[in-house]
């Protein structure tokens, strides 16, 4: 119970810490009623805390720009800061959002500066990203101590998106490119095909990393931190031992043997290489002559073959627009890949080094409808034939017409259709029975107990010989 004593002209409350101590806080009030007020608030504060309970709001003078700050410099990640500075930079720290104390941030505040966003231009992933990061932010800091009241981000809603599906480079194609690219980054992007590493994760190898007897190269993860092993592909294998050979001790790194930054110079080697090795949507063909003046005249053909303008006859210049493939879609290049061979999906996990097969299923791989064409082709069997009409089949049944698949498939093995040529007219059973009428029931063979094809009168004179012979002459069959 919290009890309060007045020392020196100063209020003080004896409180019950989050440790379970007692303490003696010292207070603003001005008198024992607040006094006692402040106590019970400090001990029911410290109950919550002790107990593992969410603390509640305190005010607290800082902006929603100063929790972004402190959070990327103290627990942003490293291969991520860049991006996310960039982010947090034109969305909150430049924002009238960013200016809002911690206490006003609210949900409704922030669903609708989102959907101000969206009706901007932004796309509902971009909005979906910056409402992860905030939410990582606020979480954070509730974790640190930093802020003590509810995450304001778990109560609001992620805008719809489009699924974006990126255009990926099959295993020929990949062969086709890599003797395009720059002999500096050939390494480095045919590790980013082969082993579908992250952008960034191939400049991280060293050449410890690399054992040479089993043919295994250990990633340590951009993203994670973790270190993972996998054998190296035989298509690798050669870039591998050439980057052994180089001066540094990074695997594939710069000339001068220091370790290669993840930037956007690796973008560019890419789009250079796809449009020397043709791997383009088409070619811009462009006036020169027109541009010159003024005008803009640009035609998309999907050849590079010689073109005049239209306007002034002049000769179009042809520019290669390459695919729309980043450093990032060759490891979606390579999940699609492994699945189209026939590796199963905890082996793409595996490779892709996702925590849960869901993530690789989702997002990174990418089957058109030709992939699933052979396994919906083995479903089931083909149909059967349209049957005959009644009438067709009593027109035809004298001439020797083969029966129907539903007919046949009752019929003892070997035997044709009732009626169905000269050698079945005459054809009797066991009994002494003729058989050959066109009319016919299904039933089973008082012998044979075999599903089989009666005709009508063959049926009535069964019947007369089970009767007369006596019911008991057969219990486990009725009529």
């Amino acid at each position: 119970m919290a009890s309060v004593y007045l020392k020196r002209s100063t209020w003080y409350a004896s409180i019950k810490g989050a440790d379970g101590r007692r303490r003696n806080v010292a207070t603003v009030a001005r008198t024992k009623t607040e006094a006692r007020r402040l106590a019970a608030e400090l001990e029911t504060k410290a109950e919550r805390q002790r107990f593992g309970l969410e603390a509640r709001p305190t005010e607290d003078g800082r902006t929603l720009a100063d929790l972004a700050r402190w959070w990327l410099e103290r627990w942003c990640p490293p291969a991520s800061v860049t991006r996310e500075t960039s982010r947090l930079k034109c969305h909150v720290f430049e924002s009238p959002i960013g200016k809002l104390p911690l206490r006003g941030v609210t949900p409704a505040r922030l669903d609708g500066y989102f959907r101000e966003l969206r009706s901007a231009g932004l796309s509902g992933a971009s909005c979906n990203h910056l409402r992860a990061v905030l939410r990582c932010v606020f979480g954070r800091a509730r974790k640190q101590g930093e802020w003590h009241g509810d995450n304001p981000l778990t109560a609001t809603t992620p805008l719809p998106t489009e699924r974006h599906v990126p255009d990926t480079l099959s295993p020929a194609e990949i062969e086709r490119l890599l003797p395009h690219v720059n002999a500096d980054w050939r390494g480095y992007l045919a590790c980013a095909a082969y082993l579908g590493t992250r952008p960034g994760e191939p400049g991280l190898l060293r050449k410890s990393d690399v054992n040479v007897e089993t043919r295994t190269l250990t990633i340590h993860a951009s993203k994670t931190g973790l270190a993972d092993t996998l054998p190296i592909p035989a298509a690798l294998w050669p870039y591998v031992s050439a980057g052994l050979q180089t001066q540094g001790a990074f695997l594939f790194g710069n000339r001068d043997g220091s370790q290669r930054r993840p930037t956007t110079e690796a973008l560019r080697v890419l789009r250079s290489a796809m449009k020397r090795a043709g791997l383009v949507q088409g070619y811009d063909h462009t006036c020169r002559r027109c541009k010159a003046r003024g005008a803009t005249h640009v035609e998309r053909h999907a050849d590079a073959a010689p073109r005049n303008c239209p306007a002034c006859r002049a000769k179009l210049w042809p520019i290669a627009v390459p695919r729309k493939v980043t450093v990032y879609g060759l490891r979606h290049s390579m999940a699609t890949a492994l699945l189209r061979s026939g590796a199963g999906l905890h082996v793409a996990q595996r490779v892709l080094r996702h925590s849960s097969p869901d993530t690789t299923a989702r997002h990174y791989t990418h089957l058109v409808a030709e992939d699933l064409r052979g396994a919906l082709d083995g479903l089931g069997r083909p149909p059967k034939p349209p049957r005959a009409e009644p009438g067709a089949v009593a027109a035809t049944g004298s001439a020797g017409a083969e029966p129907s698949g539903d007919s046949t498939r009752f019929l003892p093995e070997g035997a044709g259709a009732v009626g169905s040529g000269p050698a079945a007219a005459e054809t009797s059973n066991k009994d002494g029975v003729l058989q050959g009428a066109p009319s016919r029931i299904r039933t089973c063979g008082l012998r044979i107990r075999s599903p089989t094809l009666y005709p009508t009168e063959l049926w009535a004179q069964l019947t007369r010989e089970w009767r007369r012979r006596g019911r008991d002459s057969n219990p486990g069959w009725s009529f």
